[in-house]
C-alpha cells in the first residue's frame, strides 16, 4: 500500500498483518515416525512461522504495471514471530541519512530530514494468527510509524517454505529468509 505524508513524500508500507483474540497455539515437534510405515506428523506452519526472519526482497507493484523497489536493491528488514502470537515488523531503505541525532530534533528537523526519515522506515507491531487452509496471515496492528494502520487488520498471502517467508498483496511482495536462532 502506498500512502501519501505532506507534499510529495510517500512512504511504502508493508502489506500484511493481523490479530486475533484466539489463544496461540502451541508449538508441534518436528516430524517424526513410530515406524517405516507411519506417516510423518508434519509440523503446523504456525509453528514454522515463529521465529525471526531477515528481509531479502521488497517489491512494489506501480499502477503503470511496472515492479519498483521503494526500499532500493538491498533493504533492511526484520520481522518476528513468537509462541504467544505477537508480531513486528521493521523495514528501512539502506543508507539513509539525516542531521538528526535524537527524537527531540525531528520536531524542528529540516523538510528534507524529515522526508529521509518518513520514506525510509516503516515499523509496526501487533498480534497474528495463520489460516493454513487459504494460507492467510493476519496481523492486528496494535502501532505504527503510521498512525493510520493502528487498530487495522491487514491481510496477506503468504508461502512458507524451510527457510523462506513470502508475504503477497495485490501491491506487494515481500520475501524473508529465516535467521538462525
Amino acid at each position: 500500500m502506498m500512502r501519501a505524508l505532506g507534499a510529495g513524500i510517500f512512504c511504502i508500507f508493508l502489506a500484511g498483518c493481523g490479530g486475533s483474540s484466539a489463544p496461540p497455539e502451541t508449538a508441534q515437534a518436528p516430524p517424526t515416525t513410530t515406524s517405516p510405515d507411519a506417516p510423518a506428523i508434519a509440523p503446523s506452519d504456525r509453528s514454522n512461522i515463529v521465529g525471526v526472519w531477515k528481509l531479502v526482497s521488497f517489491e512494489q507493484n506501480e499502477p503503470d504495471g511496472n515492479i519498483s523497489m521503494p526500499y532500493g536493491g538491498e533493504p533492511i528488514g526484520r520481522l518476528t514471530f513468537d509462541n504467544a502470537g505477537r508480531t513486528s515488523v521493521f523495514v528501512m531503505k539502506e543508507g539513509r541519512v539525516a542531521s538528526v541525532n535524537s527524537t527531540a530534533a525531528i520536531a524542528t528537523a529540516p523538510v528534507e530530514d524529515l522526508r529521509q526519515i518518513a520514506d525510509g522506515f516503516m515499523s509496526y507491531y501487533g498480534t497474528f494468527e495463520l489460516d493454513p487452509s487459504t494460507t492467510t496471515l493476519t496481523t492486528r496492528v496494535e502501532a505504527a510509524t503510521i498512525p493510520a494502520w493502528t487498530n487495522t487488520e491487514q491481510k496477506r498471502t503468504y508461502a512458507l517454505s524451510v527457510d523462506t517467508l513470502t508475504l503477497i498483496t495485490p501491491a506487494t511482495r515481500l520475501v524473508w529468509t529465516r535467521l538462525p536462532n
